[in-house]
């Protein structure tokens, strides 16, 4: 019997404070927010006691009946109380209430627990005094494991029409159903403290809507016109108190008095202010069109509608081109106005009140606008023509709606009135001399300049030039505008680009791309100032050394004398100081320096795996940067001098070197004069792994596989006492004799390419660098090609077969034997692969014996290829015979089927896409078919067998070419 004794023991105060656990997932798509709501108050009545109150006990509370260890039945009803301020003004996506049985009466008896939405919890609630009930909501769906079960309620419609009428507060009534609640079967106690699984999201709110590129909202009254042949963009201010990142907008647009002809679209996604290009092409000419919006985020949510704006269609162009004048430019076909000089053009809509805009372009630029100053008012423009015959302006009038009516075209010239500028730039804050002939205007009086925004300098024109120096303030780019002018008349314009650097002059009669430097001979470079005050240099000849410092004289040059030490391309970097020590930028010069000192390589020590070595041939290449050589001056390594003429090929020597590691060369330069160059000294460093050599298997080439082979080991270094050595992943010791050399024997099992690495070990334990000798092994089994194979049959029986045989060891002929048949043989055809062929007896599976004979006459191991014969019949014709051009038009062929399989009783064939035909096999299972081409181009005819027990051969493909 569930007992009452601790529910009705401990009192608490009326109102614990509220329990809210948020988490808001912030993921690109939403961002709605997830948290539970604990019960912050709750109670129990208890018929059995009508006037007390059981507000905020925290203990398990009573629900149903149940009898106390006294005997006195209890029938009690539960109340939660929930604070709804997370909801407040959101959309309610999940509301699920959730409460658990902390006992039971009678796990076989299933409660029906009815929940109702009641008034507030007061401190005087009980049995006699229960809030009201508002509304009766349904029963709980019940689950779970008894005793430990659970109540579980959707009240996501219940939540959302509380925070709809602005309740702040949901208080829910639990009962058993009537027939159960006094039965003290069902009788069972129930947490505390529930919850409700909240999902709640703030809708969207539109800020406004307009037109996207207007950015306007017409009234019925005064609606904006639109374009009708184009989309009309319409875009929302759409703001997402979730900060979503991305919102979307629903529009819909209706004829106005035609609400029912509604039509709405959803944009995709934006930041804020999402749009779309509505298509109005239906709506015809002067229909007005109402426009709302409204916002929708990330989870579905959406705003109100907005009011609507309205727009009415317009279909109509101005209908007048609009006449085009200009003082400066007149299209009289005379040239006017002067190079780089503006003109101005008026542009007349002729009195058209619809025109608010002129649209103007000319070739070598786009297009533009300029806006009329009232409705079909005039307009003026400003514009610089880019050429001087056939300028040309295309000018149309724009009304309200974007309509665009038809074009003026005005044609004009322009006279040729550019000055010739002579301008050279000298620096910063040093005179620049500025010398222009401005001949193309007879009567010019004088030339300005102006430099930047700069006001503008007059320079007399005399004797048809106007000279004068320009002092740049600055480095930089900048604009010097030359205008020429008659008296007051601006004649001519030319707008000069002006790059301005006080980067130090550098020359030299010395260094430079045509004179180039040499090693060891000194030159002068000589420095002049581009800027103010300068007091000395600082120069450096590659781009990370220090700076030297150079001091002026005072006219503010210097001269560097320079002997090099090296050869190449070069380049000397230059920068001046002034008296301040504020520094230039730097110049750079660069030159060539050629080196007199042959420069010496050698081939071999650049390969991997390393091939040279003590006792090895080694080749020294010879080269020189001057002229007039006739050869090399050279020693090796201490040895004599030798010459070599290089009119006899003479760039390249073979040397042997006689120890390893570092071996010198001396060479220089004997010129025709026969005087010599000075010498240049290079030391190669010569490999010391051990020398490796094998009659069978040659460095970098190879011998047959299974061979056993000698391997000699020789030393490199002086004192060697053993050779490790690795082959076929095996490390083996070997030890040297009395000359320091060894030999092993090894046979190479399987073809491929091999390595061999060897180390030496002198007596004092210094050990050699690890020499790799690289070989062959060349496979002397014969391969066999074909497109006949073991997994798929192929041709038949009678029906001949191609192979191909190769094999890397020189043969001088192959053997062949199919099946038991008598062995064949062919020579090598000379080229990689051999061609042979056999023709099989029967259907099924045959093996192709192939070998081959060496020189000596002996043979190679003998190869098996297996293969499937399959069921194909053999078709032949003397007129046109296979895949061969023959025949022709009209001219019938005979065709003679057979094979295929033993007991074949017909043929069925046909040609291309025709109808099959069947004709019988004769006594010796063939048969004869006459067919006659009537176009001239390839034909495919297929043949099959059909057997006695009326299953089919594989099918033959026949190609006949007719001509």
């Amino acid at each position: 019997m569930l007992t009452m004794q601790r529910a009705l023991g401990t009192m608490a105060a009326a109102v614990v404070a509220s329990g809210f656990a948020v988490t808001v997932v912030a993921a690109p798509a939403q961002a709605m927010t997830y948290g539970t709501v604990f019960a912050d108050t709750w109670a129990y009545t208890d018929a059995a006691l009508p006037a007390e109150s059981f507000v905020g006990a925290e203990v398990n509370l009573p629900l149903g009946a149940a009898r106390d260890t006294a005997g006195v039945d209890h029938v009690s009803r539960v109340y939660y109380s929930f604070d709804l301020a997370k909801a407040k003004g959101k959309v309610v996506h999940r509301a699920g209430f959730f409460t658990r049985d902390r006992s039971a009466a009678d796990c076989a008896a299933a409660p029906v627990v009815e929940v109702r939405r009641v008034a507030a919890i007061t401190a005087r609630t009980s049995w006699r005094r229960p809030p009201a009930v508002l509304e009766r909501l349904g029963t709980a769906d019940t689950g779970g494991d008894c005793p430990a079960g659970h109540h579980a309620f959707d009240l996501r419609t219940v939540v959302q029409a509380a925070v709809d009428r602005g309740d702040s507060r949901l208080t829910l009534e639990l009962r058993l159903q009537r027939g159960q609640e006094r039965d003290a079967r069902f009788g069972r106690t129930v947490a505390y403290r529930p919850s409700i699984d909240l999902w709640v999201n703030a809708a969207p709110r539109v800020e406004s809507i307009a037109l996207a590129w207007e950015q306007t909202c017409g009234t019925a009254s005064k609606p904006d016109p639109v374009h009708g042949g184009r989309p009309m963009a319409v875009a929302a201010h759409v703001i997402d108190p979730d900060d979503q990142g991305g919102v979307r907008a629903d529009f819909a647009a209706w004829p106005v008095g035609d609400p029912a002809a509604r039509v709405e679209r959803t944009s995709s996604a934006a930041a804020t202010r999402p749009w779309l290009d509505w298509d109005i092409s239906g709506y015809p000419h002067g229909t007005v069109v109402a426009w709302a919006a409204r916002g929708r985020d990330a989870d579905g949510d959406v705003s109100a509608w907005t009011e609507p704006c309205h727009v009415v269609i317009d279909r109509e162009p101005p209908a007048k081109a609009p006449v085009v004048t200009s003082e400066d430019y007149p299209n009289d076909g005379g040239q006017h106005g002067g190079s780089g000089i503006e003109g101005t053009f008026r542009l007349d809509a002729q009195g058209d009140a619809d025109v608010v805009r002129y649209r103007w372009s000319e070739p070598h630029g786009g297009t533009r606008y300029v806006d009329a100053p009232a409705p079909g008012a005039a307009a003026t423009i400003r514009f610089l023509p880019r050429a001087l015959w056939g300028n040309v302006l295309t000018v149309q009038s724009v009304d309200a709606a974007g309509n665009v009516g038809p074009a003026t075209t005005y044609e004009f010239h322009v006279r040729y009135t550019e000055p010739d500028v002579e301008l050279t730039v000298a620096g910063v804050g040093l005179p620049s001399p500025l010398r222009v002939r401005p001949g193309r205007v007879p009567d010019a009086t004088s030339v300005g300049y102006r430099v930047g925004d700069a006001p503008e300098v007059r320079l007399p024109v005399v004797d048809g030039v106007a000279a004068g120096d320009i002092v740049f303030a600055e480095r930089g780019r900048t604009t010097v505008s030359i205008r020429v002018y008659a008296g007051d008349r601006l004649a001519g314009v030319l707008d000069k680009d002006v790059e301005v650097d006080d980067r130090p002059g550098v020359t030299s009669e010395d260094f430079g791309l045509s004179t180039e430097g040499q090693v060891g001979r000194p030159g002068t470079f000589r420095f002049t100032p581009r800027a103010q005050r300068v007091s000395a240099y600082e120069w450096r000849v590659d781009d990370t050394g220090e700076w030297t410092r150079l001091d002026a004289g005072p006219d503010g040059s210097a001269e560097l004398r320079w002997t090099p030490t090296r050869g190449g391309y070069e380049t000397l970097h230059v920068r001046s100081v002034d008296a301040a020590g504020d520094r230039s930028d730097a110049a750079e010069y660069s030159f060539m320096v050629t080196d007199p000192r042959p420069r010496v390589s050698a081939r071999e020590l650049d390969w991997w795996p390393r091939r040279d070595g003590p006792g090895l041939p080694l080749t020294l290449t010879f080269e020189t940067s001057v002229d007039d050589v006739a050869g090399f001056v050279y020693s090796f390594d201490g040895g004599p001098e030798q010459f070599v003429d290089v009119n006899a090929g003479g760039y390249g020597v073979e040397v042997v070197p006689a120890h390893a590691g570092p071996n010198t060369v001396v060479v220089r330069n004997r010129y025709t004069d026969g005087t010599l160059g000075p010498e240049g000294t290079t030391t190669v460093d010569v490999f010391n792994g051990p020398i490796v050599s094998s009659a069978q298997y040659p460095n970098g080439t190879g011998g047959e596989s299974g061979d056993p082979a000698v391997f000699t080991f020789a030393p490199a270094l002086p004192d060697v006492v053993d050779y490790r050595y690795e082959f076929d992943g095996e490390e083996e010791t070997v030890a040297a004799g009395p000359d320091g050399r060894a030999t092993v024997t090894l046979t190479p099992a399987h073809p491929g390419y091999r390595t061999l690495a060897v180390t030496s070990r002198s007596a004092d334990g210094t050990e050699s660098e690890t020499r790799r000798y690289e070989f062959s092994v060349l496979d002397n089994k014969v391969a066999v090609s074909s497109d006949y194979d073991d997994h798929t049959p192929r041709g038949g029986a009678g029906i001949a077969a191609r192979f191909g045989l190769s094999v890397e060891v020189g043969v001088t002929e192959y053997r062949y034997r199919l099946g038991d048949g008598p062995v064949q043989s062919a020579k090598p055809s000379g080229s990689v692969v051999t061609t042979v062929t056999v023709v099989p007896e029967r259907a099924g599976r045959t093996v192709l014996t192939v070998w081959a004979v060496r020189p000596d006459g002996t043979e190679t191991p003998r190869v098996e290829y297996p293969f499937l014969v399959g069921t194909e019949p053999v078709v032949s014709s003397a007129e046109y015979p296979s895949s061969t051009w023959s025949g022709g038009v009209g001219v019938p062929g005979t065709f003679r089927f057979s094979g295929g399989a033993p007991d074949v009783a017909a043929f069925e064939y046909r040609v291309e896409d025709a109808a099959p035909v069947v004709v019988p096999a004769g006594a010796d299972g063939s048969a004869t078919v006459t067919w006659t081409p009537t176009q001239n181009f390839g034909h495919t005819m297929l043949v099959r067998g059909r057997l006695a027990d009326g299953t089919w051969t594989d099918t033959a493909r026949y190609y006949i070419l007719v001509n």
